[in-house]
């Protein structure tokens, strides 16, 4: 009798371990900012925590609001936990056992790796970036980009990020210039594209594109062959992101804690 009642209490014990474990994920993420990586990292923790799972933000930047940061890494969390890193981030600095690592765009253009390890369990936003299972989030917010008919659209603009900057076009000549440090924040570029009429766009990736198209704004993108109309928004649904998400943490929780 005693000897099972020791036996039942390792396997309750080693039960609620599991379980305890299992729910816990870290991303590891900049500041909040523009960047549509950045704002997915933070979009991935907010959909974890409503599916049930304790999700926090390791960020050794400035802290934002109504985000679940964690503050020390500690050697449980290393050895149970799993951490999410984008692809800008080198190697394991952390040292987890339990690694994921979201392919948000090519790697190695904003450093990190082009080449990982055999151990983790990668993840791509897109397949033009890197071959690897689906994960996306929603990246555009219809209650702030929308088409307004009351707000006159009386910009044109043109668009320099990751396309960088490779050909002289006429129809940007005294065109407003967004980059990455102008406008200086969020609330001004929201309002900028508002009155967006056309957004000539030197990053055919960018979700800068969509949320213009969303505003109402007709959008090209430059080609070294010159315009290609953008006239579709590469955006998912909450459905279809929450299906990626749930199948995210299907393949995780298998991987690193049901192992065969």
């Amino acid at each position: 009798m005693i000897l099972l009642k020791k036996f039942f209490y390792i396997f309750l014990y080693s039960f609620i371990n599991q379980e305890k474990k299992s729910n816990i994920y870290i991303i590891y993420a900049p500041p909040y900012g523009k960047s549509n990586g950045i704002k997915a990292l933070y979009t991935l923790h907010d959909i974890l925590n409503k599916l049930g799972y304790k999700t926090y933000i390791y960020c050794k930047g400035k802290h934002r609001g109504n985000y679940n940061y964690l503050y020390k890494i500690k050697k449980y969390h290393k050895e149970n936990a799993i951490i999410i890193y984008p692809e800008s981030i080198k190697d394991n600095p952390l040292d987890f056992k339990n690694v994921v690592r979201w392919i948000l765009y090519f790697p190695g253009y904003f450093g990190g790796n082009t080449v990982f390890n055999n151990n983790e369990l990668i993840f791509s936003w897109n397949k033009e970036y890197y071959d690897a299972t689906k994960l996306q989030v929603p990246s555009i917010d219809n209650t702030i980009f929308y088409n307004d008919p009351t707000i006159k659209k009386d910009l044109t603009c043109y668009f320099v990020y990751k396309g960088n900057f490779f050909k002289e076009i006429p129809q940007i000549k005294n065109a407003y210039r967004i980059d990455q440090n102008t406008p200086k924040d969020r609330n001004e570029l929201i309002n900028i594209l508002h009155r967006t009429n056309t957004l000539y766009s030197f990053d055919s990736y960018s979700t800068l594109n969509d949320e213009a198209l969303s505003c109402g704004a007709k959008v090209y993108i430059v080609t070294p062959e010159g315009l290609a109309d953008y006239t579709k928004i590469n955006d998912i649904d909450y459905d279809e992101s929450i299906k990626l998400v749930k199948n995210f943490i299907e393949t995780s929780q298998k991987r690193f804690y049901n192992k065969q």
